[in-house]
């Protein structure tokens, strides 16, 4: 995988509709911040509860965020797909992950299957 350039990362915050209405002092901030990690499919980003050090942009495959229940049943919350951010809200405000995040691989998710 490429690493964005600093000018990548400013133009994709840029559109992100979260960030859009950032001025240039503040995207060069949030990109100066940004730190490149990679990883594998299955493995875990966030931790639910956990505190996370910053938001999270996803360059490329996909992220499932969930739940698990008391009994262990799973609940998938919502998948995030590349060039999109996660855990905004969290980063901002010092608060603990709602949900754990793992990272599903390059391929997109399955289909939901109809009712």
């Amino acid at each position: 995988m490429t690493k964005s350039t600093s000018a990548q990362l400013k133009q994709q915050l840029s559109i992100n509709p979260f960030f859009a209405g950032l001025d240039e002092e503040t995207l060069n901030i949030l990109v100066q911040g940004a730190m490149w990690r990679e990883y594998a499919a299955g493995e875990v980003a966030v931790f639910e509860g956990e505190s996370a050090d910053g938001f999270y942009y996803i360059q490329s495959g996909w992220l499932k965020v969930g739940k698990v229940s008391a009994n262990g049943r799973e609940q998938v919350l919502s998948f995030i797909e590349p060039g999109n951010t996660f855990y905004e809200v969290g980063a901002f405000s010092d608060q603990p992950n709602p949900a754990t995040a793992v990272f599903h691989g390059t391929n997109p998710p399955p289909s939901p299957n109809p009712l």
